[in-house]
C-alpha cells in the first residue's frame, strides 16, 4: 500500500510512486482493506476486476493466515472479482490457494447446484440442493449407500457408493468455451459446480464445507467415459491430458465425494477446503 512519505525521503526504483509516498507491504487485514479502499479512492472507481498479493512469499505467513482471507472477503462483497497472488515460487502460490494456519484455504465459491431423479447424462440447475449424510443428493438418481453408477451396478451392486456427490471446477467451462465447447454448469451431470477450488489437485480424504453446514470428503476422481462424446462430439478428448514427459495423464472432469454431514448447498456458498493429515495421497479414478 502507499503510505505518506516526505518527498525528500522518496526513493522507488521499480515503481512510479506518487511523490509524497511509499510503497509498503502490510498483509494484515486491516492493510489490505486499506490499500484497496485508498486504490478505489484514486482510480475514481468502486470495483477492481482483478486483486493479488503482489511479492507474497516475501512475507508467507502473514498473506497466508490474513490477506488470503482478506481477499476472499472483498471477492465475498463484490469489491473485487477475480482474486490471486504473485509470485516467484510455484510452491508458495499452491499453498496460499489451499492452506491456512486451520488447515482451511482461501474460500471459493458454489456457482451452480444440480440434481436428477432419473438417469440422464446433464442435470438441471435448481435453487438449492440438500446433501444427506451417507447418501448423496436428495432427490438425485445417485444418492445412495451403495454403488448407484447404471453400468457397475450390474455387477457390483453391494459396493460402497463413493461417488455420491459429483463436484466440477467452472474453470473447465472456460477453457472449453476457447475451444469451441458451449458447457454450462450441470450439462456434464455434476452436482455441484465450483470457481476459485482447485478440486483437481486435492489429496484423497481433503473435506469441502459447502455452505455453513454441509460437509463432504473427496474419493476420487469422476472417471470419463463415452457418453461425452454424445453430449458433445469430440468433448471426451478434452477431458484428459498426456503429460509428453512422463507419460502421465491428467484428467479433468471433476472429483467424486460422499456426504459426511448434512445440510442444504446453493449458489454463492463458500467453499472452505479442510486437508487431511500427511502424507497425502493423490486422488485416483474411480
Amino acid at each position: 500500500m502507499l503510505v505518506p512519505q516526505d518527498d525528500a525521503g522518496r526513493k522507488d526504483e521499480a515503481f512510479e510512486v506518487p511523490a509524497g509516498h511509499r510503497r509498503v507491504w502490510d498483509f494484515t487485514r486491516d492493510g489490505v482493506l486499506r490499500s484497496v479502499e485508498d486504490s478505489l479512492t484514486r482510480m475514481g472507481v468502486d470495483r477492481i476486476d482483478v486483486l493479488y498479493l503482489h511479492d507474497a512469499e516475501e512475507h508467507f505467513e502473514d498473506a497466508l493466515r490474513d490477506g488470503c482471507p482478506a481477499l476472499a472477503e472483498l471477492r465475498a462483497q463484490g469489491t473485487v472479482g477475480a482474486i490471486g497472488a504473485g509470485m516467484y515460487a510455484r510452491r508458495p502460490v499452491r499453498s496460499t490457494g489451499r492452506s491456512s494456519t486451520k488447515g482451511g484455504t482461501m474460500p471459493g465459491q458454489v456457482t451452480a447446484v444440480s440434481r436428477h431423479a432419473t438417469y440422464s447424462f446433464s442435470k438441471p440447475n435448481h435453487d438449492a440442493v440438500t446433501l444427506l449424510a451417507g447418501l448423496g443428493v436428495e432427490g438425485d438418481v445417485h444418492a445412495g449407500r451403495t454403488i448407484r453408477h447404471q453400468f457397475r451396478m450390474t455387477y457390483e451392486p453391494e459396493a460402497p457408493n463413493l461417488r455420491q456427490v459429483h463436484l466440477m471446477h467452472e474453470e473447465l467451462f472456460d477453457e472449453l468455451a476457447l475451444k469451441g465447447y458451449d458447457v454450462s454448469a450441470g450439462g456434464l451431470g455434476e452436482n455441484v459446480t465450483t470457481r476459485g477450488v482447485d478440486l483437481l489437485g486435492l489429496p484423497t480424504g481433503a473435506l469441502l464445507h459447502l455452505g455453513e453446514e454441509a460437509v463432504v470428503e473427496v474419493t476420487g476422481l469422476r472417471n470419463p467415459c463415452s457418453k461425452i462424446n454424445d453430449y458433445r462430439e469430440g468433448l471426451l478428448g478434452e477431458m484428459f491430458t498426456l503429460d509428453p514427459v512422463t507419460g502421465a495423464f491428467t484428467f479433468k472432469c471433476g472429483v467424486m465425494a460422499v456426504v459426511r454431514r448434512s445440510g442444504t448447498v446453493r449458489p454463492q456458498d463458500t467453499v472452505r477446503v479442510e486437508l487431511p493429515a500427511l502424507p497425502h495421497r493423490p486422488l485416483e479414478r474411480i
